[in-house]
C-alpha cells in the first residue's frame, strides 16, 4: 500500500518543518507570533492537501482520479482547516477561519463560502468520534461532500483514504500543537 507510505511520510517531513517553525517563532516578537503560527499553519494545509490530491490524481487506480481537481483540493484544503481548528480551537479560537478567510477572502463570495465553512466543520464535527475511534461515517460523509453524492462513488475505498489522511494529518497536528506550547508560543 503505497499510499499509506505516502501518507505517513507527508506528515513525518512536517516535524523537521515544525522544529524550524518553533525555532522561528521564538525570534518574534510576542505580537508578531500569531501571524508566525497562522503562516506556518496555513502552509501546512495547502502543501498537504495539494500533495495528497496531486498523488490521488495520478495514483492508479484512485478512486479519486474523475473528481475536479480544483473542487478536490477545495474540499481536502477545506477538511485541512477543520483538522487545525479540531487541534488548536481551544488554544486559537477562530484560527481555521483566518486561514480560511486568507485562501477565499478576496473572493467575491467570500461570506458564502465562510457559511459553507461553518457547515462543513458541523458535518466534520458530528461524525468525527473520538471515544470510539470508529470513523466510517467521517469518511463516508466527506465521500458524500467530495463526489456531490450520496451512493454514486465507491465509499468503502474513498472513506479509507479519506480517514487514513485525516487521522495521519490529526496526529502531526497534535505533534505540532505540543511544540508550540512546550516552547510556550501558544
Amino acid at each position: 500500500m503505497a499510499i499509506l507510505d505516502f501518507i505517513k511520510d507527508l506528515f513525518k517531513k512536517e516535524e523537521d518543518l515544525v522544529q524550524k517553525s518553533v525555532q522561528e517563532l521564538m525570534t518574534l516578537a510576542q505580537e508578531k507570533r500569531d501571524s508566525g503560527i497562522r503562516n506556518f499553519l496555513y502552509q501546512f494545509c495547502f502543501d498537504n492537501a495539494a500533495k495528497f490530491v496531486h498523488e490521488e490524481m495520478h495514483r492508479q487506480g484512485s478512486p479519486f482520479v474523475k473528481l475536479s481537481r480544483d473542487h478536490f483540493f477545495n474540499e481536502i484544503l477545506i477538511m485541512n482547516f477543520w483538522m487545525v481548528d479540531k487541534v488548536f480551537k481551544k488554544h486559537k479560537p477562530g484560527l481555521a477561519a483566518q486561514l480560511h478567510q486568507r485562501y477565499f477572502g478576496m473572493l467575491p463570495d467570500a461570506a458564502d463560502r465562510v457559511a459553507d465553512l461553518a457547515k462543513r466543520f458541523k458535518t466534520y464535527y458530528n461524525e468525527w468520534d473520538d471515544y470510539t475511534g470508529h470513523q466510517d461515517l467521517f469518511g463516508m460523509k466527506a465521500g458524500e461532500l467530495l463526489f456531490k453524492s450520496k451512493f454514486g462513488y465507491p465509499w468503502p475505498e474513498v472513506s479509507f483514504w479519506i480517514i487514513s489522511y485525516a487521522d495521519e494529518a490529526i496526529k502531526s497536528l497534535k505533534k505540532t500543537r505540543k511544540a508550540y506550547r512546550q516552547a510556550e508560543i501558544l
